[in-house]
C-alpha cells in the first residue's frame, strides 16, 4: 500500500519511516477488524505517498479532501 516512500539518504528518514509504518500496519490492522481493506472489501485500498522533510516541506493531506 505503500506507493511512495521517504528519501533515505535525509537525516532521521529510516528510523521515521520504521515507526510510521508500524503506526500504519497497527491502524489498518484495526480496521481490518470492520473488514475495511480485506480481500472481501469491494472498495479500492488506500495508496501511501511516506514522505521525509528535507529539503523542502512536506504538505500533510489527501486528495479531493
Amino acid at each position: 500500500m505503500t506507493a511512495l516512500a521517504p528519501d533515505p539518504s535525509l537525516p532521521d528518514a529510516m528510523p521515521n519511516w520504521a515507526k510510521t509504518e508500524a503506526a500504519k500496519r497497527w491502524v489498518l490492522d484495526n480496521l481490518g477488524r470492520w473488514h475495511w481493506f480485506r480481500p472481501e472489501d469491494p472498495g479500492a485500498p488506500p495508496v501511501f505517498h511516506l514522505l521525509a522533510e528535507g529539503r523542502t516541506p512536506v504538505p500533510m493531506g489527501h486528495i479531493e479532501g
